[in-house]
């Protein structure tokens, strides 16, 4: 057995990821799926460990963000275009390079993060900026400041002019910290931002899987972990 394939796939899955698929990638988006119920939110793996703030992210935007009319419509409390949050709008680029490159397992063409859409996008969670103060402080309080997990997670929304929300989705930054996971980008239902409302954020955190260790795998610390496998693979 090769040890670097089998310490690569240790680490895929200390990093939520799943194994890129071996065929041809088409279309315009790259969402990984759609979360329906906690179950699913919970095997997406999004903002699963501390020090990650998506979870705490996701459950203040569907308590405070947004509400329900009764229509059943989600409509924003707040205008995104006001800078609030340091909510602001998230321009679709492609994720990909647009050169058609051939490799012997894909042709990768240009793809969008998300679907194409009339309505813009907006996007929240980066805790640098002074505006992202206004988070409530269970969303910041594991921030570091750091080159690390506590600034990954983002969610994204579609807005309508009259300030009804189209669409939610939920991701994270790749390893290289510029751009987005697709693999680990999904859109969230209304039925589950409903579900979350009615949770107390203790218990929406147990349920969404949330644990407050930190993982015992490092990401940085590869030459370490890679001595750690293989000391174990001889054993």
């Amino acid at each position: 057995m090769d040890k670097t394939a089998v310490i690569t796939g240790l680490l895929d899955v200390r990093r939520g990821r799943r194994a890129a698929p071996q065929h041809q990638q088409t279309g315009t988006t790259m969402v990984g799926g759609t979360l329906n119920t906690m179950a699913d939110l919970r095997r997406s793996g999004f903002g699963r460990h501390l020090p990650r703030h998506g979870l705490k992210l996701l459950f203040w935007f569907a308590k405070n963000y947004i509400k329900f009319d009764y229509m059943g419509e989600m409509v924003a409390r707040y205008n995104p275009n006001e800078g609030g949050f340091d909510f602001h709008p998230f321009q679709n680029r492609p994720e990909w390079d647009c050169s058609n490159v051939t490799t012997h397992i894909s042709v990768i063409s240009c793809n969008f993060l998300l679907p194409d859409n009339v309505h813009p996008y907006y996007i929240v969670g980066n805790l640098n900026p002074e505006e992202s103060n206004c988070l409530p402080q269970y969303v910041r309080k594991d921030f570091t400041g750091d080159q690390d997990d506590s600034n990954m997670d983002r969610l994204i929304i579609s807005l309508r002019p009259d300030g009804t929300v189209d669409n939610v989705y939920v991701t994270q930054h790749d390893d290289d910290g510029l751009s987005f996971d697709p693999d680990n980008t999904y859109r969230v239902t209304r039925g589950l931002l409903r579900d979350i409302r009615g949770l107390k954020l203790h218990k929406f955190l147990k349920q969404a899987g949330y644990s407050s260790r930190q993982p015992i795998i490092h990401m940085n610390d590869y030459e370490d972990i890679l001595s750690y496998f293989e000391d174990f693979l001889r054993l």
